[in-house]
């Protein structure tokens, strides 16, 4: 029996191992670090304080954006090799800007116009933009030096 479990827990370490190795899985822990944070702070702010559920959206947002960039730059992508940390960092919320325009109008348009509740409003709009938030991530922030999009040659790239 013990065999038995040993064996299963080394093929569960082994899963892990070579789940932690793709990188999107790994910025899916990241995202559900930077959503615990945004989620918990959205229903503070609304539950606790009556703050609306647009302003908390933006205040969950911009701290989960924050948790997201600590968290990755441990997990997932190789910071500092392309900009510096503090250019890296402002870059992330250039991008995460454009998402969180497509997140307030998700979340409206959830609450306003299909009657959700909020925090179901709320997992619709943060489910909506990872994709987003993760690609531009991957390609313009946290792209390596020299790496070309796929399928462009060195003469294409300048």
């Amino acid at each position: 029996m013990t065999d038995v479990v040993s064996q299963s827990r080394r093929r569960l370490a082994a899963t892990v191992r070579s789940l932690l190795s793709v990188g999107v899985f790994r910025y899916l822990l990241a995202a559900i670090a930077g959503a615990v944070v945004d989620f918990s702070l959205f229903a503070l702010l609304i539950y606790q304080f009556g703050v609306g559920y647009l302003w908390a959206g933006v205040a969950g947002f911009f701290c989960a954006t924050f948790a997201n960039y600590l968290v990755s730059i441990r997990l997932v992508f190789s910071s500092g090799t392309r900009f510096s940390r503090l250019h890296e960092l402002v870059l992330v919320y250039a991008v995460s800007a454009t998402g969180l325009v497509w997140h307030q109008m998700i979340l409206y348009a959830c609450v306003e116009y299909q009657g959700m509740h909020v925090m179901l409003a709320k997992v619709v709009a943060v489910g909506s933009v990872f994709s987003w938030n993760y690609l531009l991530r991957r390609h313009f922030v946290f792209a390596h030096p020299g790496r070309r999009p796929h399928g462009t040659s060195e003469a294409q790239g300048q």
